[in-house]
């Protein structure tokens, strides 16, 4: 019979999610907004399975108070991307993402 904390043990740890930024450091300098979907689905054997992390998102709460200071504190950090926006600061992007 084998400890349930050798079991524990042996399990992978959560590989980090990754979102892209969806807000303006110009507009918001102090914050980073992220666009997700919440993951859920039912598998072959009709069983209901959500993602880890969207649905852990869009379970939190907001903090009571101003509209403005609303808002979420999550543990993030950040990578540097490869995407870059053109040197024309007035020329129009559209950006689709998955």
């Amino acid at each position: 019979k084998l400890p349930l904390s050798y079991l524990v043990s042996h399990i992978p740890r959560i590989k980090a999610r990754q979102f892209s930024i969806a807000s303006s450091c110009l507009k918001y300098p102090n914050q980073a907004h992220i666009c997700m979907a919440v993951v859920s689905y039912k598998t072959p054997f009709k069983r209901q399975k959500e993602g880890i992390c969207s649905s852990w998102l869009a379970s939190l709460e907001p903090k009571e108070g101003k509209e403005e200071e609303m808002k979420f504190l999550v543990p993030v950090s950040f990578s540097k991307g490869s995407f870059r926006m053109p040197a024309d600061r007035m020329k129009p992007v559209i950006m689709v993402g998955p």
